[in-house]
């Protein structure tokens, strides 16, 4: 997997300027957004994607098992960038 790629792609779709925080459990990303409306079929089908949810104010997208800390790291450097 290119975690560069899935993450490039997560923030295109999301939004960058959609994004006002990111953190991470042991199986997804926890994105803090202004706005709700993410076109859920575009995030399902980047790679590395399991599946999504919105819960407790957080876009939750669910990513494969022994990726999160990579794809978190590219996200993470792409909104600091």
């Amino acid at each position: 997997m290119d975690y560069q790629k899935t993450a490039q792609a997560l923030v295109n779709t999301i939004g960058r300027d959609n994004i006002t925080g990111l953190t991470h459990c042991a199986t997804r990303l926890r994105f803090s957004v202004k706005d709700k409306q993410i076109d859920e079929a575009l995030i399902e089908a980047i790679q590395g994607v399991n599946g999504q949810l919105y819960l407790n104010d957080q876009y939750q997208v669910f990513v494969d098992l022994g990726a999160i800390n990579e794809i978190y790291d590219a996200v993470l450097a792409l909104l600091q960038a």
